[in-house]
């Protein structure tokens, strides 16, 4: 496909909520936590450090609305990194799990590989949202380590990065505050 990736930026479209929004999707939105830029800061850096870790220099750009200044972060981007990973939203996802259970909301994303030439590369598609799941099991940044690897790995199948190791290297986990308190 081409040569190996030898920095990413990863860059999120903010989801618009516009007046005329299905409200099903407006909820979907606010409960998958997408709408927080600090949730989707956290998460991305998370992604960008497993992405380190294994050998392609990571960075999160930001997370941006649809504006003249997403356009002139994504060419900057392309001309610090040797690729990009573009996530724009499609579409969003509520789902209940029974009818007394809290909705749950996932962000549908497009997400897009350009090389510094601005030249697409490959489109994956994938479901998420970035509120932290709290578990005794497994630390806030489990969920956010899966999706990483799947999209590595996807870029692997590709011949874009290395092969994950079986047990690839992970960052130590973290937990994270809830609203107002500080990072442990």
């Amino acid at each position: 496909m081409g040569d190996k990736i030898g920095s990413l930026g990863i860059i999120f479209v903010n989801p618009v909520v516009g007046a005329n929004s299905d409200p099903e999707r407006a909820q979907a939105y606010m409960l998958s936590g997408v709408q927080d830029q600090v949730k989707v800061s956290r998460a991305a850096e998370r992604y960008a450090e497993l992405f380190t870790f294994n050998g392609v220099p990571t960075f999160f750009v930001g997370a941006f609305d649809k504006t003249p200044e997403l356009r002139a972060t994504l060419t900057q981007s392309l001309s610090k990194y040797t690729h990009v990973l573009f996530f724009e939203p499609t579409g969003a996802v509520l789902t209940t799990l029974s009818t007394r259970a809290q909705p749950i909301g996932s962000v549908k994303y497009r997400m897009t590989l350009l090389n510094s030439q601005s030249r697409r590369l490959m489109e994956m598609s994938d479901e998420f949202g970035v509120n932290f799941v709290k578990s005794i099991l497994s630390p806030d940044t489990h969920l956010f380590d899966i999706a990483a690897a799947r999209w590595y790995n996807t870029l692997a199948t590709e011949k874009l990065v290395d092969v994950l190791p079986e047990d690839p290297k992970r960052p130590p986990p973290k937990s994270y505050p809830t609203d107002g308190q500080e990072s442990k």
